[in-house]
Order: structure tokens, then sequence, then C-alpha cells
């Protein structure tokens, strides 16, 4: 009986992720056929719910995923938006833009300059509503971007660079992005809290300077993260792609979530705490020093866990349709272990390295 309703609650849950999965593959599939990156397929028509910064209005064929195409973007002229405000040097920035470039570029000056360059359609019928104001001791930066009935059939270049004294010292960043592609992404030289959110794109960052806080959020699509500095608490979220990262250096505390996709991870340094769950999809955990304490959990999938010779770990699951492999001591009683390990349907493999 139990092993029936065990059954029934695996199909329910295939289910429930295969209407999150049919959002994302429509997104990848259009891309594919159209041959297009994130930024010129958020500069195509298709609209989507949760862009909270793109407003949209336009006659739409959703079975053929065509566009009306009688009214595109580059009959009209290419204008060029530009816009310059100066701050004094506050430590608290908050960025909320569309698809526009952020840059940080320090310079010998006390106050901060912030520039805004666009490209748009000479037309009303793409608008971008920027401002920079301060509120309070912070400065406020946003760029929405509004589009009626037009097909947008090239990519606007935009950027918002922020000139910053050299001995500038950010006390918190945060980055709200409706397309992200922030490869290369140029950050103040001193940081103390860095708060990054997109709902689609990828997040590409290599961490060179010591954080007290990283948060890292998305949507639909790839987080890659490499902290070759210490972090005190790193957070990682994707609601729907894959997470990857590769932990040089040391991380207190780690939480970790991803609705429908992978997880893999490599921790040079193991951080002293790390949460870490997925709905449906694989988690692989690469561990070059010992454990310290790890909470891993996966509804529908496999977990991989990979320790060093040196380990001396014990581990707790409590799995239901899943037999755990592992090279480590499982015991029963979960105060005594400091790995717990959970899976629903799917998978867990506990293996030692072989060699390093």
């Amino acid at each position: 009986m139990k092993n029936n309703f065990d059954n029934s609650m695996g199909k329910a849950l295939m289910a429930s992720v295969a209407v999150i999965a049919l959002a994302a593959l429509i997104i990848i599939s259009y891309m594919d056929k159209h041959d297009l990156n994130i930024k010129e397929f958020f500069n195509s028509n298709l609209e989507f719910n949760r862009l909270e910064n793109i407003t949209m209005n336009l006659d739409i064929d959703v079975d053929g995923l065509k566009f009306d195409s009688d009214n595109p973007s580059s009959r009209f002229n290419t204008k060029q938006l530009h816009e310059e405000k100066i701050f004094e040097a506050l430590d608290k920035i908050r960025i909320s833009a569309t698809t526009e470039a952020i840059i940080f570029i320090h310079e010998d000056r006390e106050d901060i300059k912030v520039v805004f360059d666009r490209e748009v359609p000479d037309t009303p019928k793409y608008e971008v509503d920027y401002r920079a104001s301060q509120n309070n001791e912070e400065i406020i930066i946003t760029s929405k971007l509004t589009l009626n009935n037009v097909f947008t059939d090239r990519t606007y270049n935009g950027a918002i660079t922020l000139y910053v004294p050299d001995n500038y010292q950010c006390d918190t960043l945060t980055i709200e992005k409706t397309v992200s592609e922030l490869d290369g992404l140029t950050l103040p030289n001193h940081l103390d809290n860095l708060s990054i959110s997109s709902n689609v794109g990828e997040l590409k960052i290599e961490l060179l300077e010591p954080l007290d806080q990283l948060y890292l959020k998305i949507n639909a699509g790839t987080i890659n993260l490499k902290t070759d500095a210490s972090v005190n608490l790193l957070e990682l979220s994707v609601n729907t792609g894959t997470l990857r990262l590769n932990a040089q250096e040391e991380i207190q505390s780690f939480i970790a979530s991803n609705n429908f996709g992978d997880l893999d991870f490599v921790f040079n340094k193991s951080p002293l705490d790390a949460v870490i769950s997925s709905n449906a999809g694989d988690i692989r955990l690469d561990f070059i020093e010992p454990v310290h304490q790890l909470d891993a959990k996966v509804n529908i999938g496999s977990l991989d866990l990979i320790l060093p010779q040196s380990d001396q770990s014990q581990v707790y699951s409590n799995t239901r349709l899943t037999d755990i492999s592992s090279d480590i001591p499982v015991v029963s009683n979960r105060q005594d272990a400091n790995i717990f390990l959970s899976v629903d349907v799917g998978s867990i493999n506990v293996m030692r390295k072989t060699s390093y």
C-alpha cells in the first residue's frame, strides 16, 4: 500500500515539474529556432509574466510563435539617449535595469557620476523610462522599457556607468535585472554586501574580493560563480536552470536552491554549514576538504557526494523510494551524523575520492 502511495506521489511530482519545464522549453526552442541569444530574444516580442520592467502590448500568434512584423523597429531611425547626474559618494546603490550593461569605473574624484547611454528606435512605440535619484542614504537607478505594437528586429545597446572615487567603499550594492548577461561584471573595488537578481539570463561572476554577504537569484537561466575570496554568507537561487559553483576560498554559511534543474558544486574549502535543495534535478557535490555540516535534499533526481579519503563524516538519510550507496558509515540516528541526505525519487551515491 505504501509503495502504491509513493509511486502516485512520484507521478504527481513529475506532472507538476512538467508544467514548470514547459515554459522553459518554449523559450529554449524559440531561441534555438531563430538563433537568438538572451539579449536578442528579449528584443523580440514574446510576452512573459514576472518581467516587471518590461511592459508589452502585442499581437501574437501563440500557436506558431509568430509575431506581427508589420511594424519592425528597423524602419525607424536609431537615436541615442544620454543623461548624466552627480551624487555624493553614498555607500548604498540600487540599480533596476532591463538589458543595459552595468559598469563601475574608479577614478580620481570625490563624488559619484552616473551616466546613462541607450540606443532606441525613434518612435514612441519603444519607450525607455530612465531615472536616477537619491532616497534617504541610497542612490536609486531605474530603467524601464515599454514596447507597444512594435517588432524589435535588431539589438539596441545600452549601459549604466558609475564613476566612483578610487577609494570608494560600497556597503550594499543591489542589482535587479530583467534580462541579464553579466559575464565580466565590474564591481566596486571595496564592497561588503552584493545582491543580484534577474528574471532571465546568465550570471557569470568571479569574486575576487571578500564579501560579507553575496546573494544571487535568477528566475530562468544559469548561475556560474567562482569565489576566489571568502564569503560569510552565500545564497544562490534558481527557479528553472542550472547552478554551478567553484568555491576556492572559505564560505561560512551556504544556502542553494533550484526548483527545476541541476546543481554542480566544487568546494576547495568546506563551508561550515551548507543547506542545498532541488525540487527536480540532479545535485553533484565535490568536497576537497572534509565536510563540516551538510544538509542536501532532492525531491526527484540524483544526489552524488564526493568526499576526500580523510573525511570521517557519518551520513543519515530518510529516503523513500531510494536506496543509498555510501563509502562512509550510514547511521540510523540523525543526531549522530553531520551529513543529512534526502531523495524522494531517485538515487544517492556517496563516494570517496580515489585520487587527487
